[in-house]
């Protein structure tokens, strides 16, 4: 029998596909102690060590929700026309903008997707909280959803310009 490492009933035989598998999980481990730990999934597909017959094709897949914020622009109270369309770029970027527009519903809490849903908008959240002056984000803070944060930060800041317009006229 075949064990994780690939040696045949104790003996010393090595098979060379689980040494290639070993050597891959060893330069994954590696990158992934580069990227940050908090923010990187890691997926490995067909790399269990019991696969021994066949052709099996190996790849790594690593996503990051990438929740370091860009820090170029912290909402202060009087930046939100600027911080709120970095924000929009960031967040429709990572294809999470229906949490801060309400398109993606939250689901009963029964259901299936919760948890998912529970984890994405906590993924969000993160991202306004911080992306905040520390003096601002205690009035944020304790909002449930990642849309209430938006909608009320919206609410407090905006004063009806748009920060396109305002750059266009300065250009001029």
């Amino acid at each position: 029998m075949v064990d994780g490492v690939g040696e045949v009933d104790g003996g010393s035989k090595r098979n060379p596909k689980n040494s290639h598998r070993a050597a891959a999980k060893v330069k994954v481990r590696k990158l992934l102690t580069r990227l940050d730990k908090e923010e990187a999934v890691l997926k490995l597909e067909g790399m269990e060590s019991g696969s021994t017959r066949g052709s099996v094709v190996n790849h790594v897949v690593i996503q990051s929700d990438a929740s370091n914020v860009p820090n170029t622009v912290k909402l202060n109270g009087s930046n939100y026309p600027l911080w709120s369309k970095v924000l929009e770029m960031h967040i429709a970027g990572r294809g999470k903008k229906g949490f801060v527009t309400g398109s993606i519903k939250e689901p009963n809490e029964d259901s299936a997707d919760y948890d998912a849903w529970e984890t994405e908008n906590a993924i969000v959240k993160r991202w306004l909280i911080n992306s905040m002056d520390p003096n601002i984000m205690g009035f944020f803070i304790h909002l449930r959803t990642a849309q209430e944060v938006w909608e009320e930060v919206a609410r407090k800041y905006y004063d009806g310009s748009d920060i396109s317009q305002i750059y266009e006229l300065k250009v001029k």
